[in-house]
């Protein structure tokens, strides 16, 4: 990378202006959104701001210009300007959106990330060595704003005998939770870390792994989960056959085969997890997969990115609602010219950040520099068919999106063969390797001689992604899903003292149609239907249509209503894999608790109120349990004792010292007892080990956090919003209070919350999931977008 095109990376400029607040800079953005969500979305995640939190951008015009002048970086001088000045007309009105790293960190001249949303890194090897250097590359790359996705298939199973003092491995699940930590450890604005664990389906941990999140085991709730499943094991699953668990060529249990799919289906059906990777039909597909150094590892959080050790999400799509012609007309059609000519120039775009992007660890830019690989996708066809009249499962969808995806593909492939001829092919290119692929083989004739005459620039070119957040900024449908709900409630002035607000909200088009045809919301068309209203046979329909013109994956997120049977997510999951899908995720109606829910549904009449019930403390038991923390605030280090009433977090002690004989992760109780002058003492024991006088400190900030943090857990204060509080405090993220809640915040369980996702940015339980991540309706914070 040039030392200019980092510079653009990290120094790009737009109009200066006076810098602005928060809610002067949304006030703006809403101006042309005319959304106050869109606008908040905008800001919150976008937006520029200097050293003090003051906007230097203002509106979205900066955003776009920002960005563009930023990108043409890589182009020759004397194309700069022209480039310039086409990159912001694709960027506006939002035609193409790039994904929210891109959007952020593109001429960003205050924080230096990666511009890509999400990696993979292999365990490279089974030890102790190949598992914490995995996690230390996981945590640089969270600390970058990027993503993770791990296999730990690579791991040997429980039971197996080691050469060290355990003599026996505590097998490869035991890890989960260390790799999951460390993704909640890691901050990023406006998002948490995102992180996916796969595993393959004939591992000798493959029911645990499974059941992991089905058993209320919140320790793993950083990562989602996905099992990679071989057409051998759907094949043993329909003839009821045996299956062999193995590891390492050695079979280590022989079980029915449809013993670990209803394992699966029921966890599928309890959580939404398990996610499939149908892995034969992903290594068949993936042009990648056949260069050495490419082979597929696993894919990224939500899905749609089938990468290799080191390899990156670089993703953008078309916004496809932008290119219907007279919309709500008999007349509508779709402008194939201007779409050809737009996909065109985003593939120019995202080659681009290949060229600027300055990767987290090395390994990662050499996969960077040598593939470059490219996601670009879609979002808003949902719109697409209801701006032209059709329902999401008709017929007619089907053959508009056969045409429109037919186009994106012989674009986008023909674009990069163009760059390939200007630029070079990426470094590893061959033309023999490049048609193993079975989707190369798909491509048209003429296309095929083109790839092997002038090479292409692109290791790999398209992913379509949920883009969630980046929906609600565009105000369009997310990738290839349909409208969740055409309306729906959405609540204001969450977290305050004032008066919730709740208000009826159309989905954009269905409000566009409103206003175009001046009728009320009861007279919407009957083609304006939600995700409940699709049957999920016609979804993987249409995916699997989709997925012939998609050279990686598809995150989408098939919706079943609360009262679908097991049996139906298994017949649902057969059909995917018989309709060649890469993958699939289901979600069911309640399933996780707090999901977006139609202005219909009668879910809400038991809405809480924000207020914090303050509850008359439980006599405290003589004895209780207790769980270690070691920490180090501002490089000091302390002992942290959390004790427990039941499975209840009750009381928090803290010594201003490590202590010889006590480790992380250590467990024994915190006895009560009465000292000199009749006063209460605690001490903690474990084994023959006593810890006496829990309750002295030298440490004055350490007796006053445990206190305040102990009185409110004692009383009922849910241990969430203890933490929550504390991360909200403006304190150093190296104070003891923020060690104590990183220590705390592993113990919250869904019982505490009351079985109720809530959105951690404000509070809403206007959720909606998609692909494997969740964006608040709200607010428009996201898990993973």
């Amino acid at each position: 990378m040039s030392a200019e095109i980092l510079a653009a990376k990290t120094t790009g400029t737009t109009t200066v202006h006076a810098p602005v607040t928060k809610q002067q800079a949304i006030e703006k953005c809403k101006e042309y959104t005319k959304n106050e969500l869109a606008a908040s979305v905008i800001a919150s995640k976008y937006l520029l701001c200097d050293e003090n939190n003051n906007y230097v951008e203002i509106c979205l015009e900066d955003m776009w210009c920002r960005m563009a002048k930023a990108i043409v970086q890589p182009e020759k001088p004397e194309l700069r300007e022209e480039f310039e000045k086409r990159f912001v007309e694709l960027l506006r009105d939002f035609k193409f959106v790039p994904a929210g790293r891109i959007m952020y960190g593109l001429g960003n001249r205050f924080v230096n990330v990666t511009l890509k949303n999400c990696y993979v890194i292999a365990i490279e090897e089974d030890s102790v060595k190949g598992i914490f250097d995995m996690a230390y590359r996981a945590a640089e790359t969270y600390k970058a704003g990027g993503g993770v996705g791990s296999d730990i298939s690579v791991l040997r199973p429980k039971g197996s005998p080691v050469h060290n003092a355990a003599r026996y491995s505590s097998g490869s699940i035991s890890f989960m939770d260390f790799f999951s930590r460390i993704t909640g450890l890691i901050g990023q604005k406006a998002r948490i870390g995102a992180m996916l664990l796969s595993m393959d389906v004939s591992h000798p941990d493959i029911i645990d792994f499974i059941e992991i999140k089905s058993k209320n085991n919140d320790d793993i709730r950083f990562a989602n989960i996905s099992v990679k499943i071989t057409d051998e094991f759907m094949k043993a699953v329909e003839a009821d056959k045996d299956f062999d668990l193995k590891f390492n060529g050695k079979v280590y249990k022989t079980v029915k085969a449809r013993e670990i799919w209803d394992k699966i289906i029921e966890c599928a059906w309890k959580r939404g997890e398990p996610g499939l990777l149908f892995w034969d039909k992903i290594i068949s597909e993936i042009p990648a997969q056949n260069y050495p150094g490419f082979q597929t590892v696993t894919t990224n959080p939500c899905g749609e990115t089938t990468l290799s050790h080191g390899d990156s999400c670089n993703l953008g799509s078309m916004n496809l609602s932008k290119y219907v012609i007279k919309p709500y007309t008999k007349e509508a059609s779709f402008d194939f010219p201007s779409f050809d000519i737009d996909v065109r120039l985003a593939v120019r775009f995202l080659d681009n950040i290949i060229s600027m992007e300055k990767t987290p660890l090395p390994f990662q830019q050499q996969a960077n520099d040598n593939g470059k690989r490219l996601g670009l996708g879609i979002m808003g066809l949902a719109d697409v068919f209801l701006k032209m009249g059709m329902r999401y499962d008709s017929d007619e969808a089907l053959a508009v999106t056969n045409k429109i995806m037919s186009n994106f593909m012989i674009s986008s492939y023909d674009a990069s063969c163009d760059l390939a001829k200007e630029k070079g092919s990426f470094p590893v290119f061959n033309a023999e390797t490049h048609f193993k692929s079975e989707y190369v083989k798909r491509l048209p004739v003429w296309l095929q001689n083109k790839i092997t005459n002038t090479g292409i620039r692109n290791i790999a070119i398209h992913a379509i992604a949920p883009t969630g957040s980046l929906a609600i900024v565009a105000q369009c449908s997310s990738g290839i899903e349909p409208v969740f709900q055409i309306k729906y409630i959405r609540k204001t002035n969450l977290g305050t003292a004032k008066e919730v607000v709740e208000h009826e909200v159309l989905h954009s088009v269905a409000q566009e149609y409103v206003d175009y045809h001046g009728v009320s919301i009861d007279k919407l068309p009957p083609y304006f239907i939600g995700a409940y209203d699709v049957k999920p046979e016609s979804r993987i329909r249409l995916q699997a249509a989709i997925q012939k013109y998609i050279d990686q994956s598809i995150s989408n997120t098939f919706n079943m209503a609360k009262g679908t049977p097991k049996e139906q997510i298994g017949y649902y999951y057969t059909e995917a894999w018989k309709s060649g899908l890469k993958g699939i995720t289901v979600y069911r109606e309640g399933s996780r608790e707090g999901v977006l829910v139609s202005a219909d549904s009668k879910k809400e009449e038991n809405r809480e109120q924000n207020v914090i019930m303050i509850h008359q403390a439980p006599k405290r038991p003589d004895s209780i349990k207790c769980k270690v923390h070691s920490v180090k605030p501002n490089g000091k280090k302390y002992t942290v004792f959390v004790g427990f009433l039941g499975d209840r977090v009750y009381e928090v002690f803290a010594l201003d010292h490590g202590l010889a004989g006590v480790s992380d992760g250590m467990e024994g109780e915190i006895k009560k007892a009465k000292g000199d002058n009749n006063e209460s003492q605690y001490y903690f024991e474990s084994g023959c080990l006593i810890v006496k006088y829990l309750n002295r400190y030298e440490d004055k900030e350490a007796s006053l956090v445990t206190r305040l943090i102990s009185t409110a857990l004692r009383h009922g204060t849910p241990l969430e919003f203890i933490c929550d509080q504390i991360t909200k405090a403006h304190v150093p993220v190296t104070s003891l209070s923020r060690a104590i809640a990183r220590a705390l915040s592993c113990y919250i369980k869904e019982e505490e919350t009351k079985g109720k996702f809530k959105c951690s940015a404000c509070g809403s339980k206007n959720i909606k999931f998609e692909g494997t991540c969740y964006v608040c309706l709200d607010c428009g914070s996201s898990k993973c977008g």
